[in-house]
């Protein structure tokens, strides 16, 4: 569940302390598994005399809303405890998984004021209803995929076949995969080539990695913010990938093409290899 800010018909503490100030929501998790769970270890830090009684009184739970866009997986975990457990099937998720927290009510309070409320409210009252968001905390996004994925660029990308009346390449970012559609002529000599072994890095360095320095640049630097590609497994994955890239000593960062060739293992020279085996095989 992508969490995005909202207007409510009361004071909620969130990350920016608009409504409420003085006071803070945060969560921080600890993510294992093995070949049966995704376990997430959670701990909630809430500096808020009120919400904190109404946990403590179990008139509010914690909640962690788990979502896998992939695997259609969508549910809530609620707790009355600082600290608790996660524990999903991997059977029920794949690629990512996002984690949206709040403190919501769990029962009707009719008369509702919160510590620190914003002067703008001026000594209000609130009528609270169950189930009625009370707080949120900046969401968390974990990776369940396999982390040598990306060497299987088909869990990011699909090349298909384009209309008859498409002559050059188009991509299409708009979607859970990065959609390249080639001219028949092209889709059909790509087909041809993809059994053939031995120009394996060829053809990826010739479809693929021009389409991945673009998706690369446009997580580096969205630019519409009308379109939220955040929202396409594609983005997350390589988000997560350029995050991991970004930590090892001498990554160029600014460089989409740096990014990309390393993402694809080099895929450049593995390509110029192949082509040298091909035009002088040895004896």
């Amino acid at each position: 569940m992508k969490f995005k800010e909202r207007t409510f018909p009361h004071p909620v503490l969130d990350p920016t302390g608009k409504d409420i100030t003085g006071s803070a929501f945060q969560v921080t998790c600890k993510v294992t598994s093995d070949n049966t769970f995704v376990y997430v270890n959670v701990s909630f830090a809430l500096s808020n005399n009120t919400l904190s009684e109404l946990v403590t009184t179990n008139k509010a739970k914690f909640v962690v809303h788990a979502d896998c866009n992939a695997a259609f997986f969508r549910k809530p975990y609620t707790f009355n405890e600082v600290e608790g457990r996660i524990r999903i099937p991997m059977t029920d998720v794949k690629r990512l998984v996002d984690l949206t927290f709040f403190i919501c009510a769990t029962e009707p309070i009719e008369e509702y004021t919160v510590e620190g409320m914003d002067a703008v409210y001026n000594g209000a009252v609130f009528k609270i209803y169950a189930g009625d968001i009370l707080a949120y905390s900046e969401p968390i996004s974990i990776n369940i995929f396999d982390k040598d994925s990306l060497s299987k660029i088909s869990s990011i990308m699909l090349v298909r076949e384009g209309d008859s009346e498409l002559t050059v390449p188009s991509i299409d970012f708009n979607e859970d995969k990065i959609a390249v559609s080639l001219p028949p002529s092209q889709f059909a000599l790509y087909g041809s080539l993809k059994v053939d072994h031995r120009i394996k890095a060829t053809l990826l360095n010739a479809v693929v990695l021009p389409v991945l320095i673009e998706a690369v640049r446009e997580v580096l630097n969205p630019v519409d913010d009308d379109n939220d590609l955040s929202l396409y497994t594609w983005y997350r994955v390589l988000q997560h990938k350029i995050a991991e890239l970004k930590k090892k000593p001498g990554a160029n960062e600014e460089s989409a093409y740096y990014l990309a060739q390393s993402i694809l293992a080099g895929v450049s020279e593995k390509a110029l290899k192949e082509i040298d085996e091909i035009l002088t095989p040895s004896e």
